[in-house]
């Protein structure tokens, strides 16, 4: 798989981050508790485990796989050998998996126990069958071998990854999203959000969606803990909270409805300071049930093709605005257009234009697909939406 040089180089993150931070816990997952060096030595490892099976750079490496510590480890093992990564939704047909493993030419799939059935029949000639137990197992008696790593630097140009979008405006498209559209994405977010010590992300949504993904790639950036979750339960995840061990935490508005009604009137502790909401515009009866219970809710915008988040309000401007998605994020721009194409005023609806760092490079081996999403410089998402007087969308 062929990528574009941007001539930006920089270390690469979960590397850099061991170096920074080493002994700082990086991932919490049910038993499981690795710190960034830990992490940091199992995605060497599994970079190399996927070299000696025949992975090479640019090749795409698809996961299908439920959430889990090793999830993680995965991630940033086919990141470290230069691969690029395919997340698979465990929740489609074998014929709808098999059309998308097609479309990428994907050299491997990694799979976790739940999925051998699936695996078994995405079996083909030419594709490899990885395990995910095994790439992200730790070093060996080989770890002598990964001493002068498997890459150190990173091309903010090269392909990170195609994750898939959803289908509900027709067949799923594989957004190709850099190393770059990711990065600027968690700067983004931690610009509007802030960032403090003590910081615990929880990760409960799916990690192929890319939402869960950028979870993932914040928590190394950042420099905190990625708390994940094997399922949502709301009894879970409210636990994780009133322990402290969550402080952030992204769900869907079916989710936090969830959660409020497990938990009933008890209110939640002050070390939990934001709930990202996304996935679709959030009824208005829960906001308002959130905003009397004092609940951190801020709603977001986002899509898969600029890499999660567009604009998303501030903690800030939560209850002020209740009901907006918030002002785009740093480095992003966002207009609205009428039928013509044309930049409609204040309070006018329209669809949705995006222009950002985050966009995707283009939809995959789809050139009409990306030529009419693309347009000078602009991502037109057939969303609808408006800005208001003062720039909330």
């Amino acid at each position: 798989m062929k990528t574009q040089s941007s001539g930006v180089l920089v270390p690469e993150w979960l590397r850099q981050r061991a170096r920074l931070s080493p002994d700082r816990p990086a991932v919490v997952c049910g038993g499981e508790r690795w710190t960034f060096a830990e992490l940091d030595a199992r995605a060497e490892a599994g970079g190399r485990r996927l070299a000696d099976a025949g992975v090479g750079p640019g090749d795409a490496v698809a996961l299908l796989a439920r959430n889990s510590a090793a999830y993680v480890a995965a991630v940033h093992a086919v990141s470290r050998r230069g691969a690029v990564l395919v997340p698979l939704n465990v929740r489609l047909a074998v014929p709808e998996l098999r059309r998308q493993l097609a479309n990428v030419r994907a050299a491997a799939l990694v799979h976790d126990e739940a999925e051998a059935e699936a695996a078994n029949a995405l079996q083909r000639s030419g594709l490899l069958r990885l395990s995910l137990s095994d790439i992200a197992a730790g070093p060996g008696a080989d770890a002598s071998d990964l001493a002068n790593g498997e890459r150190d630097r990173i091309d903010l140009g090269a392909v990170h990854s195609i994750v898939h979008t959803s289908g509900t405006g027709g067949r799923p498209k594989g957004a190709v999203l850099t190393y770059g559209n990711h990065l600027w994405s968690a700067f983004g977010s931690v610009l509007n959000l802030g960032l403090q010590d003590g910081d615990r992300w929880l990760a409960c949504l799916p990690l192929f969606h890319v939402g869960g993904l950028a979870v993932l790639l914040r928590s190394v950036i950042y420099g905190i803990p990625v708390v994940v979750h094997e399922s949502f339960d709301p009894a879970a995840v409210n636990r994780s909270i009133d322990s402290g061990e969550t402080t952030i935490v992204s769900v869907v508005s079916a989710m936090l409805q969830r959660m409020l009604d497990q938990r009933g009137e008890r209110a939640y502790p002050a070390t939990l300071r934001c709930v990202l909401v996304g996935g679709g515009p959030v009824p208005a009866p829960l906001l308002e049930e959130c905003a009397r219970r004092a609940v951190p809710v801020v709603q977001t915008y986002g899509l898969t093709e600029a890499a999660s988040q567009v604009a998303t309000l501030s903690l800030e401007d939560a209850t002020r605005k209740l009901g907006s998605a918030g002002k785009p994020l740093f480095a992003t721009e966002v207009r609205i257009l009428d039928r013509d194409g044309n930049v409609q005023p204040a309070n006018a609806s329209g669809e949705i234009a995006v222009r950002s760092p985050t966009v995707m490079a283009g939809y995959h081996r789809a050139p009409k697909e990306t030529k009419r999403a693309l347009r000078d410089g602009w991502l037109h998402t057939g969303d609808i939406g408006y800005l208001d007087g003062d720039g909330f969308l």
